[in-house]
């Protein structure tokens, strides 16, 4: 039951992917009921179906500024953490609508965070599921933390850097 699960499931993506919605829910559909069978597949539902599930996206930077990893063993200039909220909705199509910021810290590195709403309206979801029909998975929370130097935060208050300049994807987690 597991391999048929997971290949269903990896078929009824590709047709969400492709926009053929009614075919992907009639395989949603016949995973729901495959994985209601018994109880012991019911913790495969839940973390399949019954939670959106990320099915395209891009990586996320994981320094700011010009931070980078080589900074991590550096002696001459701590890393520190900053952290950028965001709130979603995920469709029944697996589109992320009402995407909004909640929270910045430091609220400096806009380019971050500008990168990281873009990275987040081209997200794919795999819909919410509640008794085998997909539903709106409303107030999604996504919070992601990212290490900066404190001479660029500095240098950022100060208007010495460019606040547009927006990280490479590269660096990601």
């Amino acid at each position: 039951w597991t391999t048929l699960a997971a290949t269903k499931l990896s078929l009824a993506d590709f047709y969400l992917s492709k926009s053929s919605v009614s075919r992907a829910y009639k395989l949603y559909g016949e995973i729901w009921d495959l994985l209601s069978e018994e109880e012991d597949r019911l913790d495969n539902r839940r973390s399949l179906l019954e939670t959106p599930v990320p099915l395209r996206f891009g990586p996320i930077p994981d320094y700011a500024g010009d931070a980078s990893a080589a900074d991590t063993n550096s002696v001459t200039e701590t890393l520190l953490k900053g952290r950028i909220d965001i709130v979603f909705d995920v469709t029944i199509r697996g589109q992320v609508t009402n995407l909004q910021l909640a929270g910045a810290d430091p609220q400096e590195f806009d380019g971050l965070q500008r990168f990281l709403m873009r990275e987040f309206r081209s997200r794919v979801y795999r819909p919410m599921f509640a008794d085998g029909q997909a539903v709106d998975a409303i107030g999604q929370a996504y919070t992601h933390e990212f290490f900066y130097r404190k001479s660029d935060l500095d240098a950022l208050r100060e208007g010495n850097m460019p606040a547009a300049e927006e990280p490479q994807a590269e660096a990601a987690n």
